[in-house]
């Protein structure tokens, strides 16, 4: 098998294949925006507050129980002297950053045009589900057929016009800004937004702030690029409590007063004393301060009486004894044991979405968690801590999600985890110094060769930091 280690691939001959398991909960939708080049040209129209913007604040308002991101970007940069497209690259930029995209659209105004529509082509071959014009216009030649052609990628595609504008030097009312767009992309649907709103008064410059129009482009974003998306599509998660999935995210309470909810992956999971796993998860909690928490876990799954756990809660209660927004490992049997507490470098209930990671290595028996706002792991856990999962939990458990009285919308957004077990290769050699791996009892193993598997134990614990 080959394991990719910083940048450079290194071959480990395993007489046995790694015993691993992968499983992806969380389909994502993007949309990209794209203004107008009105700036270039001398419009007064300040870009904080053009109908694009306007569209994605009435995007933000009504898509808040939904799993999407979405971006505006500026279409062109420089000024009437010399300007250029640069929407397009940057909106590609932006869409790379996310490793998993289930559902993508892109909406361009005037200008835009141009750029959802390089922005789709740049896609390939995966497809794009909705790519909407609205008054689409080159402001490098006035007319262009590149953004008069839907890119064969796109599934579905709406052009919005108006026949209705003021250019016309001779006419009353002329605006040199108020420009005619694109009445017909071949391949999309052309609508007239005249005849669709009956208003034969809407020119260029006012057409994106039509409210009923932008009511229709909400629906049509709903439509094409929300509406079948799913958290679990295999139907792997079992749902206890107020647990529910709502559109494309997991909610895990559902209100103030709920009783909370409990999400367990359905799959069993064998665990030996090496076992190793990795983990991400996004997720947001309401802005309120609780008096409850949202939690991952480790369940132990055995035939008996006494169930023990390992979990990791996120609590952004404060109390006389908890100064609020704190991070705490526990372990779980009949009773509960604290293993460590920090603070949160980041406000756990603002209501904006955060990543988690978690790595357990069983080589090392070390846990470590990471915390962060964007979709970049941060160089430095947040939280250490040795612990023997094994020990823990016994020989099969469950992970699971939950949250208990009180919390609010507690939302699951995805979720990505990679159970490992080492190579038989690998466990057969020694880890470091002379150490000899733990055989399935947790005793050492005999037989281990020196460290001529240094390579390939570094390549094991580099592999763990990894989820795909």
């Amino acid at each position: 098998m080959q394991i990719l280690i910083e940048g450079w691939i290194a071959k480990v001959e395993a007489p046995t294949i790694t015993t691993s398991q992968q499983f992806n909960f969380g389909e994502r939708g993007v949309v990209a925006l794209f203004r107008g080049a009105g700036g270039l040209l001398g419009s007064s129209e300040n870009p904080g507050s053009s109908g694009i913007d306007t569209l994605s604040d009435r995007f933000q308002s009504q898509f808040q129980d939904y799993f999407w991101t979405s971006q505006v970007f500026d279409s062109y940069e420089g000024d009437v002297f010399g300007f250029r497209e640069v929407g397009s690259q940057r909106a590609q930029a932006w869409v790379s950053q996310f490793d998993t995209v289930a559902s993508t659209g892109g909406i361009g105004y005037s200008g835009g045009g141009v750029s959802v529509t390089r922005f789709s082509s740049s896609q390939a071959p995966r497809a794009v589900n909705l790519q909407l014009q609205v008054e689409s216009y080159d402001p490098l030649t006035g007319s262009s057929s590149e953004d008069e052609l839907l890119p064969p990628n796109v599934l579905k595609g709406i052009n919005y016009y108006q026949s209705r504008n003021r250019f016309n030097v001779f006419a009353p009312g002329y605006d040199p800004f108020d420009l005619q767009g694109a009445k017909t992309v071949r391949g999309a649907e052309n609508i007239n937004a005249e005849v669709l709103l009956g208003d034969r008064g809407i020119t260029h410059r006012s057409i994106l702030n039509q409210p009923q129009l932008q009511e229709q482009i909400v629906q049509d974003v709903k439509t094409f690029v929300l509406d079948d998306l799913v958290f679990d599509r295999q139907g792997m998660i079992a749902l206890e409590g107020n647990a529910a999935p709502v559109n494309n995210l997991l909610k895990l309470s559902l209100g103030a007063n709920d009783a909370g909810g409990r999400a367990t992956l359905s799959n069993e999971i064998e665990i030996d004393p090496d076992f190793s796993f990795s983990t991400r998860f996004e997720f947001r909690l309401p802005s309120m301060k609780t008096d409850a928490g949202f939690a991952f876990g480790v369940r132990s799954f055995l035939p008996t009486d006494q169930t023990s756990s390992l979990s990791l809660n996120f609590d952004p209660f404060i109390s006389l004894d908890q100064p609020g927004d704190t991070i705490e490992l526990q372990r779980s049997s009949s009773t509960v044991e604290r293993l460590n507490q920090v603070n949160s470098p980041l406000n756990l209930d603002s209501g904006d979405p955060l990543t988690a990671w978690i790595t357990y290595d069983g080589f090392t028996d070390q846990l470590d968690v990471f915390l962060g706002n964007t979709l970049i792991q941060p160089a430095s856990p947040v939280l250490s801590e040795d612990i023997d999962l094994f020990s823990t939990v016994g020989s099969k458990a469950v992970f699971e999600f939950q949250t208990s009285v009180g919390l609010g919308a507690a939302d699951l957004l995805s979720w990505q985890l990679a159970t490992i077990d080492a190579p038989q290769s690998i466990k057969n050699f020694c880890l470091s110094d002379g150490q000899r791996p733990r055989a399935a009892s947790g005793t050492p193993s005999s037989g281990c060769r020196a460290t001529s598997m240094e390579t390939a134990k570094t390549t094991w614990r580099r592999r763990l930091l990894t989820v795909d």
